[in-house]
């Protein structure tokens, strides 16, 4: 047996446990995967969705006009596509950063039971840190002012948005249960005093960014005053949320 083998014989022999979350987190990885797939059932339809739902089309425009300045004198270019992060972040939704996971962990919790995955939570720093950071995104969004912005997608709106209110609630839950808090980000009082602090002053913002959207679309477009507007709502948000795309 060689130094390296002995080295990860140890290493299992020291970690029975972790051996098993890591298995168990493999079974919440397959099921959130499935739960976020089965969304995007109808790919082209939830794209259409998603481009409705989210100021991503505004994005499109501004990141298109960024890569003509940057290349002046230059062939045109086919613009980049905004991040899909980024416009979910503007809608505040943030449906990447949580959707699935409560499929994920209500799968793990049927077959291997709440303890274990509390044990998991309170022992395994990687899956601490996990549902710490889909708690904060999950403390980040409002699904209210989400709700407004899913309407602009009109019939689309209640094909997908229902499913996507119940996942966030189902996550709310599940994180809550298993870390044994009351409300999101109970051990963290700083950020979730940050966010709460902060919510009146964009709220506003993103209640003008949906008028505005609705206005520059219904106009097909072509309005550049309220194009502009929407670029200085998607700045102020982005800076609100601490988030660049």
């Amino acid at each position: 047996m060689t130094n390296q083998d002995q080295f990860f014989e140890d290493e299992e022999d020291e970690n029975p446990a972790e051996q098993r979350w890591q298995g168990i987190m493999e079974e919440i990885a397959a099921a959130s995967r499935s739960a976020y797939q089965s969304l995007l059932s109808d790919p082209s339809d939830f794209m259409e969705y998603f481009r409705a739902a989210t100021p991503f089309d505004v994005i499109e425009r501004i990141a298109s006009k960024s890569e003509r300045a940057e290349h002046v004198g230059e062939e045109d270019t086919e613009p980049r596509a905004a991040p899909w992060t980024f416009a979910w972040t503007q809608s505040r939704c943030l449906l990447p950063s949580w959707y699935g996971l409560a499929s994920g962990l209500k799968r793990a919790m049927e077959a291997h039971g709440e303890d274990v995955l509390v044990e998991m939570f309170e022992q395994w720093h990687f899956f601490r840190v996990l549902l710490t950071d889909v708690a904060t995104a999950l403390a980040k969004a409002d699904l209210e002012i989400a709700s407004q912005y899913s309407r602009l997608a009109g019939e689309r709106h209640e094909k997908f948005f229902p499913a996507i209110r119940t996942e966030y609630k189902n996550c709310v839950d599940m994180i809550l249960k298993l870390t044994r808090q009351k409300e999101l980000l109970e051990a963290s009082r700083t950020l979730r005093r940050a966010i709460r602090l902060r919510n009146p002053y964009v709220d506003p913002i993103s209640f003008l960014q949906v008028g505005l959207l609705e206005r520059w679309r219904t106009g097909g477009r072509q309005d550049d005053a309220t194009f502009q507007a929407l670029a200085a709502s998607i700045n102020g948000i982005a800076h609100a949320m601490q988030s660049t795309g």
